[in-house]
């Protein structure tokens, strides 16, 4: 699965100009989405991509509050999540957290400068859902599209999926925790 490849940090954009229609505790999620990629650029370019131990660091303490594994976790399970107990739940989150910025820190340490459009947001500005899209170029002119997708908490915007080239993570994530199923238990979507 691809994940983020981060260019410009001030490309023009719809995220620039759009209207901050939440409560003055609560950021946009178009400025969180920049801002964050800003973070990363900034990083990458001074040299973070060459030394993965600070790579990992940099993602642990700057982006990872970003996202929320626990909703992705539950996307990711589906129905299974119903029959799994509390700790067993946490640990799927444990180990999709694990993942998901293992396979981020594997993208960022290849990456190569390019450039980011900033697409039009998607859904009602003034709803508790939202999608974000970039279209990243690289220096080859590959271009590949990553749609994010955030919802309002009560923490604030919070990423509970991405999607590169209309890949979702957590649809990646779903045929892993059912292959990790299948693995264990053989007959778990035969029995009833």
């Amino acid at each position: 699965m691809m994940l983020p490849v981060m260019a410009y940090a001030n490309p023009p954009g719809p995220y620039q100009s759009q209207p901050d229609y939440q409560s003055s505790s609560q950021q946009n999620p178009g400025v969180l989405l920049r801002g964050g990629i800003e973070k990363v650029l900034a990083f990458l370019e001074g040299g973070g991509a060459n030394n993965q131990g600070k790579l990992v660091e940099f993602i642990e303490r700057e982006i990872a509050n970003y996202f929320d594994f626990a909703s992705m976790t539950r996307w990711s399970l589906g129905a299974r999540a119903r029959f799994m107990s509390n700790e067993q739940r946490q640990q799927a989150t444990v180990k999709l957290r694990a993942l998901f910025l293992q396979a981020l820190v594997k993208q960022l340490s290849n990456y190569e400068p390019g450039r980011i459009n900033y697409l039009p947001p998607r859904n009602r500005p003034n709803s508790n859902n939202m999608m974000l899209s970039l279209a990243s170029y690289s220096r080859q002119g590959y271009l590949q599209r990553l749609d994010f997708h955030f919802y309002r908490s009560k923490n604030g915007w919070k990423i509970y999926d991405v999607a590169a080239n209309g890949l979702r993570a957590t649809s990646v994530y779903r045929e892993h925790f059912r292959s990790q199923a299948n693995y264990r238990r053989p007959h778990a979507y035969t029995q009833r």
